[in-house]
């Protein structure tokens, strides 16, 4: 994952484990760290603006799976969105002019192939499945956001997991619904990436419709500082003599 740090923080960002990449002139965070500590530098953070996609009702879900290629048992994660969630679209009102609007959709649907998420939803993803991160696909020619798998690191491609019938985010009785566990998110949820519509037995996922216990943006733990201890004053040779004597 790239991140924007400015000049004077670079050396704080390399204490953290940040890499500097010549070819692209820009820090990033390498395979395996989390992305947790780097959040003040994600370059979404800047880039809200550009998010098109936004739900008030909105679920992280979680759905058993075995990785394609090590066959591994994983979990992966997705976003599913209520009715009502809105897309914003645009159009050209002239040669110079385009107009950008919100568009409403009643369907239950999941978000997939998600290139920017707000840096909320982007901590929550993170701290509930430390693979899920941004990676470049020749096939969709773009980063997105994409499971990986904790034992050999492939990718888990979101066309297998959203878009094919049957798949962990494309269920298609209550049977295959059942499989998966949902939970809402406490904050908006924004994106910019693709949906799906017509998940129609997205209600019988458990733990959709439950909106008691949102999850939260994690706050993060920082070390107290341990003040320094005096060290004990060094007795003399004199003085431990005498103490002996004492005894």
């Amino acid at each position: 994952m790239d991140l924007k740090v400015p000049y004077s923080e670079k050396d704080e960002a390399k204490r953290l484990g940040a890499r500097w990449s010549p070819e692209r002139r820009c820090w990033y965070i390498p395979e395996g760290l989390s992305l947790t500590p780097f959040s003040r530098w994600w370059k979404t953070t800047e880039k809200t603006f550009d998010l098109d996609i936004r739900a008030g009702e909105a679920y992280l879900v979680t759905v058993p799976e075995h990785c394609w290629r090590c066959k591994a048992s994983i979990t992966v994660i997705g976003f599913l969105l209520a009715p009502g969630f809105e897309v914003q679209d645009s159009w050209e009102s002239g040669p110079e002019e385009v107009i950008g609007y919100w568009t409403q959709y009643d369907d239950w649907s999941f978000a997939h192939y998600i290139r920017a998420l707000s840096p909320e939803i982007a901590r929550i993803a993170t701290f509930r499945s430390p693979t899920y991160r941004q990676v470049y696909s020749k096939a969709v020619e773009c980063r997105y956001w994409a499971n990986h798998c904790p034992s050999c690191g492939v990718r888990q491609g979101d066309f297998n997991l959203f878009c094919k019938p049957g798949g962990a985010f494309m269920p298609t009785t209550e049977y295959e619904a059942r499989r998966s566990r949902a939970a809402v998110l406490g904050p908006y949820f924004e994106a910019t990436g693709d949906f799906s519509l017509g998940i129609d037995v997205a209600t019988a996922i458990p733990g959709v419709g439950d909106l008691g216990h949102p999850i939260t943006v994690p706050v993060e733990r920082v070390a107290r500082p341990v003040a320094p201890q005096p060290f004990p004053k060094r007795q003399s040779f004199w003085s431990r003599l005498a103490s002996r004597f004492r005894d």
